[in-house]
This record gives structure tokens, sequence and C-alpha cells, in this order.
């Protein structure tokens, strides 16, 4: 997966860090938000909803 690495002012194939917290964050059913700007520097914002969804037995 491409991404813009936004104040590193290059693109770049996203490393596993990333990869991962978008994982998890997609499994916790929450909101992943990265700002990113040259001279401001990057936030990473994650909102985890109250509840978790239900889990699913393994197979």
């Amino acid at each position: 997966m491409e991404s813009d690495v936004g104040s590193f002012g290059l693109k770049r194939i996203e490393g596993l860090g990333m990869h991962n917290i978008r994982l998890r964050a997609r499994y916790l059913n929450a909101d992943l938000q990265l700002d990113s700007e040259p001279g401001r520097g990057t936030t990473l914002t994650l909102r985890v909803p109250l509840e978790a969804p239900a889990a699913t037995p393994a197979a």
C-alpha cells in the first residue's frame, strides 16, 4: 500500500507499523485519522467506541 509520508515530503510503501495500527483500529471498529503537514508535524488520532463489536468465534 502506497502512502504519502506527509511531513517527510516523500512517498513510500507503508511500513508494518502503520499497517498494524490500521488492522487494530479496524478490529476495534475505531476511527483512525492521520494528519501530516510539512513544518507542522504529524498527528495520529484514534477514536475507539465505548463498546466493542461482539467477538467472532475463531474458525
